[in-house]
């Protein structure tokens, strides 16, 4: 018995797939599984979204301290223009991380990164003259970089939500297929 096209068995199936559990490996070269749940992938998604947010906001809070601190240290005669940024690590240090790695638009396709772009946020070419505003592993991502990143994601968001990417190509637009 079939529902117009769609056989019974495979309605029941897909939501069986909807509902199924968190299935992904969390290594070095992350995969979502085959038996990887719709929903709970999206929960996954949303709350890693929230945690990389509340760890902006918590270098947020590192930067605008370290501004007053050295707005405080230099005085009206210092050199208001420098901030002291060092390294997480220096014992007497506030821990103030400078960016280490940036997205570049050679590697992602929704945000174009030039000069212009990096100044009129408010940074530089150089990595490490900016702060950094999420750590990760060994890597300290620019806001640029952060936004370059998460621009891909809304695009491709926004795609799949509006019915944006062509029959079979899913996969090619968003870098692959699941394990």
């Amino acid at each position: 018995m079939a529902i117009g096209d769609v056989e019974i068995n495979q309605g029941v199936l897909t939501i069986q797939a909807l509902n199924a559990d968190l299935s992904v490996t969390n290594s070095s070269s992350p995969a979502v599984a085959n038996l990887c749940g719709s929903y709970a992938l999206i929960n996954q998604i949303i709350s890693d979204l929230v945690t990389i947010k509340n760890s902006m906001k918590s270098n947020e809070k590192l930067i605008r301290a370290a501004i007053a601190e050295s707005m405080a240290v230099a005085g009206s005669s210092g050199n208001h223009n420098a901030i002291q940024f060092v390294s997480a690590t220096a014992a007497d240090a506030m821990p103030l991380a400078t960016a280490n790695g940036c997205a570049t638009a050679s590697n992602l396709t929704g945000y174009t990164e030039t000069g212009t772009t990096i100044a009129s946020r408010g940074q530089t070419a150089i990595d490490t003259n900016n702060p950094a505003v999420l750590t990760g592993g060994s890597i300290n991502y620019t806001e640029n970089a952060v936004t370059a990143v998460l621009t891909d994601i809304f695009l491709i968001t926004a795609n799949l939500r509006h019915g944006g990417f062509a029959a079979n190509t899913v996969a090619s637009k968003c870098g692959g297929q699941m394990d």
